[in-house]
């Protein structure tokens, strides 16, 4: 993809239309791994924005980017696999290399489209 890492502030981030993105200090490997592919996925879908621009539509193009990250990194049935060996969220996370936080996004996700999706 021809992407280049930098180091940013703390606690920013920040992904840019002529191929960088630009990471704060992070936590452990799964919130960095988190955040690449998040960030992977504005290039991906060319869901970048102006600083300035209107709340709702930096809220529509992140949302875009959760939506594609979550598939990406997170499928159904890979999730849907996990439950039925009896994993938790905390260990589905450590075996995606994924944060917590993520792993209950795409649940929540995948449960809006089909309130039954993880039930056999």
């Amino acid at each position: 993809m021809g992407v280049q890492v930098v180091g940013y502030p703390p606690l920013h981030r920040k992904a840019v239309p002529d191929g960088f993105v630009m990471l704060g200090q992070l936590a452990d490997s799964r919130e960095k791994r988190t955040v690449l592919e998040h960030e992977k996925q504005h290039f991906r879908l060319s869901a970048f924005y102006p600083k300035d621009c209107p709340p709702q539509e930096r809220r529509r193009s992140e949302a875009r980017v959760d939506r594609a990250l979550i598939q990406e990194v997170c499928p159904a049935s890979q999730l849907k696999q996990l439950l039925r060996k009896g994993r938790t969220v905390a260990e589905i996370a450590e075996e995606l290399e994924i944060t917590e936080e993520l792993v209950t996004q795409a649940f929540a996700f995948y449960r809006a489209m089909d309130p039954d999706i993880f039930t056999d």
